[in-house]
């Protein structure tokens, strides 16, 4: 954690599809508040369902922002908005890149952001970014 104190602007996506995320989870925040670090707003919770995300919520209710990633569940777009939309602490969707090019030209609206996955190519990229999606999971830095 002390690198990360080095580095104010960095978050953590922390995913919670694992079976002891949990565990994991609620072990590092007794280190970080062992340390006076503030994990609750450096960690962005990655959840997998609304069960995922309630069941977090009701066991870490510090943590300030949630992203949903659909790749688990498989919700229609309609049924996530309509799951998710209402809950400000889920500030992001993430996407694979073939579904948001799916129905990315239908329309998606909310007022969340995007995250698609995985990117790896300069080229899709930036056509990603000219079209509005303004996070990017890639392998590469």
């Amino acid at each position: 954690m002390k690198k990360l104190e080095d580095c104010p602007d960095v978050k953590i996506i922390f995913d919670t599809k694992e079976k002891d995320a949990f565990a994991l989870l609620n072990r590092m925040v007794e280190c970080a508040n062992e340390q006076g670090f503030d994990i609750y707003n450096r960690f962005i919770i990655q959840v997998y369902s609304i069960e995922n995300y309630k069941k977090t919520k009701e066991i870490f209710p510090d943590f300030t922002e949630y992203w949903y990633t659909n790749y688990k569940s498989c919700y229609t777009f309609r049924k996530m908005f309509q799951l998710f939309d209402e809950y400000e602490d889920v500030t992001t969707y993430v996407l694979s890149y073939g579904n948001w090019l799916f129905y990315s030209p239908s329309g998606l609206h909310t007022t969340k952001k995007f995250a698609v996955h995985t990117v790896n190519s300069p080229e899709t990229r930036k056509f990603l970014a000219s079209r509005g999606v303004e996070l990017i999971y890639s392998d590469w830095i």
